[in-house]
């Protein structure tokens, strides 16, 4: 599986992946953080993911989405907004 540094390379994400905001699903999400932007737009359509497939299928499943995306990582599921320009790395607990 791609690592966040080549699909950062591949699609233009910050330079260092390192410097990239991360979240991990299950815990609350840092108030204004990309995270809970990412969340609270989900659950606006009624998703609210537990895992990081159900991530990736809840930012696939609403309607007339073009600006969020979803990738999967060796790291864990990176989101970013393509209209924004800001990347999030979503991982579940136990990652690393």
């Amino acid at each position: 599986m791609e690592t966040l540094s080549a699909l950062a390379a591949r699609f233009g994400a910050p330079a260092n992946p390192s410097e990239m905001e991360a979240h991990l699903l299950g815990e609350q999400a840092p108030h204004t953080s990309h995270a809970e932007l990412v969340l609270a737009y989900l659950a606006h359509f009624g998703s609210s993911p537990t895992n990081l497939e159900e991530l990736v299928e809840a930012i696939d499943q609403v309607p007339d989405e073009e600006d969020l995306s979803a990738f999967r990582c060796a790291e864990g599921v990176a989101v970013t907004s393509a209209s924004d320009g800001w990347w999030v790395l979503f991982q579940e607990p136990g990652h690393g």
